[in-house]
């Protein structure tokens, strides 16, 4: 898969601009991709909170432990940025097939390209349940002036997770069976996952 420039990665266009792509007649931007774009503007809440409660707390183990974590959730929220873009790139990829239900069962290309549409929401799944895994060491930590972000940032990252597990979950049904029960059962893990992972968060 060739990678996309820095220049066109979704982070590289304005707030206006990626607002009119998604409500354009011909969306130019995926659902999994504003999903992960929402994702990535929950962490940054969460980020801001704990950077600046690092800077009101004195206990030096404790400060430097959210300095660790708050690099480590940077490095994450990269990974989520490219993840945006690689969903997008799969999804061109996608709608540029044929549009008939017989031409895409006659098209490997086709089939190819739905298994990365699949693929790419449940690496994602992965991507947020490592992301909150952190974070739940790190709430309580946060200072009350800046608990409201934090609370926020974790309701936000709870809701993008739920509406990848959607997205997932409608692109599996053309699926042939034994794929589609494959699948699940990969989806339905991560779920469970991040859903114990949501409850210890809010």
């Amino acid at each position: 898969m060739q990678q996309r420039e820095p220049s066109e990665s979704i982070g590289n266009i304005t707030l206006s601009q990626f607002l009119q792509k998604v409500t354009e007649k011909k969306p130019g931007i995926t659902g999994g991709c504003v999903v992960l774009v929402t994702a990535n503007m929950g962490l940054t809440l969460i980020l801001m909170s704990l950077k600046l409660s690092q800077k009101k707390i004195r206990d030096k183990v404790i400060k430097l432990f959210l300095k660790e974590q708050t690099t480590q959730l940077q490095t994450l929220q990269t990974s989520l940025m490219q993840a945006a873009d690689l969903d997008l790139e799969i999804f061109n990829r996608l709608r540029s097939m044929p549009r008939t239900s017989r031409e895409k069962q006659k098209d490997p290309l086709y089939h190819t390209s739905l298994i990365s549409a699949i693929e790419s929401p449940l690496a994602a799944l992965s991507l947020l349940n490592e992301i909150m895994s952190i974070v739940r060491h790190c709430t309580k930590h946060c200072k009350k002036t800046f608990i409201s972000d934090m609370e926020s940032g974790c309701l936000i990252l709870s809701s993008a997770f739920r509406g990848l597990v959607l997205i997932a979950e409608s692109n599996m049904h053309s699926l042939p069976k034994h794929e589609k029960e494959y699948y699940t059962g990969i989806k339905n893990s991560r779920q469970e996952t991040g859903e114990n992972l949501i409850t210890e968060l809010n």
